[in-house]
């Protein structure tokens, strides 16, 4: 997706609500955590039911080793969320609902370093080079979680979130960057390969979101 189009889908995010925001409590937060690093706007629409939503970017990756071989992932950036918040009693505690929106697929990249077996057959790291492709999940998530913080309420808070972001079952791609990438006889392999691969992420269905931050009153 074309960053302009990232940008027009945030402005959307923040400023639509199906009432005036005239009269209505507004504040906005800052968070560092599994979706990375990110801000939400927070409109009060009740004294107990707050909209939420927000932009995050993540920086890192981190390794996963999928059928003997470690693979760097990098995980989806940016995401967009957006969420409705029910505060019991007025209360910090919050039960939320929505969904994440994920620009980009995550991404897969593995550079053998010994011989591995791909679909029966013994390949060597010079014959392979890297095994570069994604896991390609759902982009739109359901999300459901419980958090603390109230963003409308004035001044500086503490603001946390945990839940999980439904992305469905991933399903992988691969290539070889090296010159059997082109081998039929390797491709043939490398699709048997990843049957089990798929067979082995399949129940990978859900992004866990820890979300830890500060909020600010407006």
């Amino acid at each position: 997706m074309h960053g302009s189009r990232v940008w027009t889908l945030a402005v959307v995010l923040f400023t639509l609500s199906p009432v005036s925001a005239a009269g209505q409590g507004l504040g906005g937060s800052i968070h560092l955590g599994t979706l990375g690093i990110g801000g939400r706007v927070t409109l009060a629409l009740t004294d107990a039911v707050n909209l939420r939503g927000g932009l995050d970017f993540q920086p890192i990756e981190i390794s996963l080793d999928i059928s003997d071989v470690n693979y760097d992932l990098s995980l989806p950036s940016p995401s967009l969320t957006g969420l409705v918040d029910w505060h019991p009693a007025g209360s910090g505690f919050r039960l939320s609902g929505g969904a994440s929106y994920f620009v980009n697929e995550l991404e897969l990249r593995g550079t053998p370093l010994t011989d591995v077996e791909i679909g029966g057959q013994d390949y060597t790291p010079s014959q392979i080079g890297s095994l570069v492709g994604s896991l390609g999940t759902s982009q739109i998530a359901p999300y459901v979680g419980i958090g603390w913080g109230d963003a409308t309420r004035g001044g500086i808070g503490f603001t946390a979130d945990l839940g999980v972001a439904v992305h469905g079952t991933p399903d992988a791609a691969l290539r070889a960057t090296g010159p059997i990438g082109s081998n039929q006889t390797f491709q043939s392999n490398l699709e048997a390969e990843l049957v089990d691969i798929n067979d082995e992420i399949k129940s990978f269905k859900v992004y866990p979101v820890l979300n830890l931050g500060l909020s600010l009153g407006l």
